[in-house]
């Protein structure tokens, strides 16, 4: 079987591509501030701040690269919607790190890592669904309106 080679601008056509290419981006952020604040504080606090500051940029990231063609709403609008992925990736690696009886930092930075793995999946979904979904065409005046209980006038 030959083995097919794909240029990096085909692979990076593809939205889940760049979908990844920002989150491993922010992930290394993330892990590095976690590490990083880790040092003074609390694992729960210093995974909550380097949390956030990651998904403003991912979500930035996301907005520009992977779902560029989105429903023009305002900014602010598009962060606050991406907060529910915030709470929901926020809740699950808190409760992973409050669960762990070791106080290894390579422990919590593996917990936090998985914790993100599944939570990506998640904001990936509420991303392309619901924060940046589709711009929906405009309607056209040679469409034709349904008829009585959703038929159409056309043959």
């Amino acid at each position: 079987m030959p083995v097919r080679r794909v240029s990096v601008r085909a692979l990076l056509a593809h939205p889940v591509a760049r979908f990844v290419l920002v989150g491993a981006t922010t992930g290394v952020l993330h892990l590095g501030g976690f590490w990083l604040l880790r040092t003074w504080w609390e694992p729960v606090a210093a995974n909550a701040v380097a949390l956030v500051v990651a998904t403003v940029v991912n979500t930035e990231g996301n907005r520009r690269l992977t779902f560029p063609g989105h429903e023009p709403v305002p900014v602010w609008r598009q962060h606050l919607k991406a907060g529910f992925a915030l709470a929901a990736s926020l809740g699950v690696s808190a409760v992973a790190l409050t669960l762990v009886t070791t106080s290894h930092r390579v422990v919590e930075l593996a917990l936090v890592v998985a914790a993100d793995g599944v939570a990506a999946a998640v904001r990936y979904l509420l991303l392309r669904h619901w924060v940046f979904r589709a711009a929906r065409p405009a309607p056209s005046a040679r469409s034709n309106p349904p008829g009585p209980e959703g038929a159409s006038w056309s043959s």
